[in-house]
C-alpha cells in the first residue's frame, strides 16, 4: 500500500467510526480498511462497538483476529459488543482473552451467562496457579464450579434447566465437588428428586444428608441410596430423619 493510499485507507476508518462514510467509500475499500484497522487491537474494538451489522459481518473475522492480539480489548469485547456482532466470532475473542489469565479470571467474574457458558473450557483451560483459586471463591453462583470441570466432566450444570441448576446449585455447595460433578446425569436427577423431596420436611438434617451423599459417591452407590430415600418418603414422609440417610 503506497503512501497516499495509506492516508487515504486511514481518513476512511476516521470517517467509518464516525459514522461519515458512505456505503460507495465503504463497499470500495472495505477489506483494504478491515485489515488497517486489525493491525490495531482497540482500534479493531472500537470497530465492533461502532461499526453497523451489515458493515462489521463481512469483514468480522478479519477484525475479530485484530482484536484478538491483546487479552484486555478481547474480554472488553466479550462484555460489551452487541450479540449479532460478537456470536460470529465468539470463539476467536475467547481466544484472545485466554492469553492472559488475568483476563480469563475477569471474564468469568463479568461475562453473561450467554458468552460465557460456550466458551468456558477456552477460558478456564487458561487459569493459572494464582487465578484458578481466585475464580473458585470469586466467580459468582454456579460459576464458581467451573474451574473443577474439565471436556469429560458429566455432570455440569450447563446441560440442566433452570430449576434443576437451582437444585445442582444446592447439592454442590454440602457435596464434594470432584465426586459431586462426576455424577452421571441420571444419578444427580435421582439425588436431586430425593433432595427436593426430604428438604422441606420438620425432620430433614442437612447433615445426615450430605454426609452419606458423600459416602455412596464414593462407593459408587448413589443410584440405590437416593431411590432408598424416594421410596422411604412415599411410604411414611413424616418419619425421614437422620436413619433414612444412612447407607444401608
Amino acid at each position: 500500500m503506497g503512501k497516499s493510499e495509506d492516508l487515504l485507507v486511514k481518513t476512511l476508518i476516521r470517517r467509518s467510526l464516525e459514522g461519515r462514510l458512505s456505503d460507495r467509500l465503504w463497499d470500495s475499500y472495505k477489506d483494504g480498511i478491515a485489515k488497517k484497522v486489525a493491525e490495531d487491537p482497540e482500534l479493531s474494538y472500537e470497530a465492533g462497538c461502532l461499526w453497523s451489522e451489515e458493515r462489521f459481518l463481512p469483514v468480522s473475522e478479519i477484525i475479530a483476529q485484530g482484536v484478538s492480539q491483546d487479552a484486555k480489548w478481547s474480554y472488553e469485547a466479550g462484555r460489551l459488543w452487541k450479540d449479532e456482532t460478537f456470536n460470529p466470532v465468539a470463539e476467536i475473542i475467547a481466544q484472545g482473552v485466554a492469553k492472559f489469565a488475568s483476563w480469563s479470571y475477569q471474564a468469568g467474574l463479568n461475562w453473561n451467562d450467554e458468552r460465557f457458558e460456550p466458551n468456558w473450557w477456552t477460558i478456564v483451560q487458561s487459569l493459572n496457579e494464582v487465578h484458578k483459586p481466585r475464580a473458585k471463591g470469586d466467580w459468582p453462583g454456579l460459576r464458581k464450579f467451573v474451574p473443577y470441570f474439565t471436556p469429560e466432566t458429566s455432570n455440569t450444570y450447563f446441560q440442566y434447566n433452570e430449576k434443576e441448576r437451582n437444585v445442582w446449585h444446592s447439592l454442590a455447595l454440602g457435596s464434594f465437588e470432584e465426586l459431586f460433578i462426576n455424577l452421571q446425569p441420571p444419578e444427580f436427577r435421582t439425588v436431586a428428586k430425593a433432595y427436593e423431596l426430604v428438604n422441606n420436611q420438620p425432620k430433614f438434617s442437612f447433615f445426615f444428608f450430605f454426609y452419606n451423599l458423600n459416602k455412596v459417591m464414593e462407593s459408587g452407590n448413589t443410584q440405590q441410596w437416593a431411590k432408598h430415600i424416594i421410596n422411604h418418603h412415599e411410604k411414611k414422609p413424616e418419619s425421614i430423619g437422620g436413619d433414612t440417610y444412612r447407607i444401608a
